[in-house]
């Protein structure tokens, strides 16, 4: 529910592209130890920038 809403209006939170990244990854058969600490990277990177 927080990760697309906030009050009335639609919001993303940075963990959906970071299982969107992970999904990729995982789809890719990269190993899990790598897909996991990738999609945090990117949730932190978002988390920065926004």
């Amino acid at each position: 529910m927080q990760t697309f809403g906030a009050g009335q209006t639609l919001q993303l939170d940075a963990r959906l592209p970071a299982i969107a990244i992970a999904a990729g990854l995982y789809a890719a058969r990269v190993p899990f130890i790598i897909v996991v600490p990738a999609a945090a990277v990117v949730a932190a990177l978002i988390r920065l920038l926004t």
